[in-house]
């Protein structure tokens, strides 16, 4: 379990930050072209 767990730690950090970008990158657009209409 502990193993485990700190490999989650370890690899999670920069795969949320990466999922974390790609959502606000997309939200933004998709605000933008609300906005525009």
């Amino acid at each position: 379990m502990k193993l485990s767990g700190g490999r989650l730690v370890g690899i999670t950090p920069s795969f949320l930050q990466r999922v974390f970008l790609h959502l606000a990158t997309f939200l933004y657009k998709a605000v933008q072209l609300l906005l525009s209409k």
